[in-house]
Formats: structure tokens, C-alpha cells, sequence
């Protein structure tokens, strides 16, 4: 599911801060600390451009290619043969979840400047802010323990009886 979310999202966030360029002022930021307009946008594709590594096809291929690239707990249980397949879609599935957040983040952002450079616009209110700032701390600890969840530590091997 966060999968199929995070690549239109990911590239709606791109056409956004690459169609709005036009909306903003020469200089970008606040007095004393201004970036023009295009030094803006490049600071803020970058990000964008490496929220990209956050997506199940990446997991999935990096996973077949390189398992050792892979860095996660017990990494030798859960990358075996038999559970490769199943480990890299949930893990690919988390990580989309991951980009997502972050997504929303950088959206957050930009979209708060284009508010804040044109006052005639209806502005949302600073609580809508801190609203949506909370809301990401939230979900940032909720995709931390439901990966901790998702991958516990292998069952305890059973000792193998002693043969007389």
C-alpha cells in the first residue's frame, strides 16, 4: 500500500516545487538569510531527489543484488534464502512509509513558504503547523517501533540432543 503512495506522491512533490518556482519572490528566506530563487529550489530538490531512495522497488533490488548492503538487525536470519523474498517486500513496504513522511515533510515546508510569500492568499493558521509538525514526530516513532515489530530476534535455537 505505501508503496503504490509514495511514487505519485513523491513525484507530485517534485512538479510542485519545480512548477511553483514562478511563485516565488527573486530572493527566498528571511531578511539577512535569503537564497535566490533558484539556489532555493536546487537546496530543496536535492532532498527530493534522495527521498527517491526511499522506495520497495530499491529495497527489493538492492536486497537480490547486494543483501549485505542491506543494514538491519539479525540480517542473517531474516535475508536467508528461504525468507529473502517476504523480508525485502515488508522492509520495502516500511522504508515507502519512511519516504512518504518525508515527503510530506519537505511538502510541509514548501508549501509554507508559498503561504508565507503571498499574504493574499487564505493563510492556514500556525496551529495547522504545529499540527502537522506533531503529527510527523508521531508517525516517525510508529514507523520505528513497528520496525522493531517487524523484525525481532530469531527464535532461540533448540540444542541438539546429545546421542550416548
Amino acid at each position: 500500500m505505501w508503496t503504490r503512495l509514495f511514487l505519485p506522491a513523491w513525484i507530485g512533490l517534485a512538479l510542485l516545487m519545480v512548477g511553483s518556482l514562478g511563485w516565488l519572490p527573486p530572493e527566498v528566506g528571511d531578511p539577512g538569510k535569503t537564497l535566490s530563487r533558484e539556489a532555493y529550489l536546487l537546496t530543496m530538490v536535492m532532498p527530493v531527489a534522495l527521498i527517491g531512495l526511499c522506495s520497495g522497488a530499491l529495497v527489493r533490488w538492492l536486497g537480490r543484488r547486494s543483501p549485505g548492503l542491506i543494514s538491519m538487525p539479525h540480517r542473517d536470519y531474516w535475508l536467508a534464502e528461504e525468507r529473502r523474498e517476504v523480508t525485502l517486500a515488508r522492509l520495502g513496504e516500511h522504508l515507502s512509509a519512511l519516504g512518504l513522511g518525508l515527503v510530506l515533510l519537505i511538502g510541509g515546508i514548501h508549501l509554507q513558504l508559498l503561504f508565507r510569500t503571498h499574504p493574499k492568499l487564505p493563510q492556514p493558521p500556525g496551529e495547522v503547523w504545529a499540527a502537522g509538525g506533531g503529527a510527523l514526530v508521531v508517525l516517525q516513532l510508529l514507523w520505528c517501533w513497528r520496525l522493531y515489530r517487524l523484525f525481532p530476534a530469531p527464535p532461540a535455537a533448540q540444542p541438539q540432543p546429545v546421542e550416548r
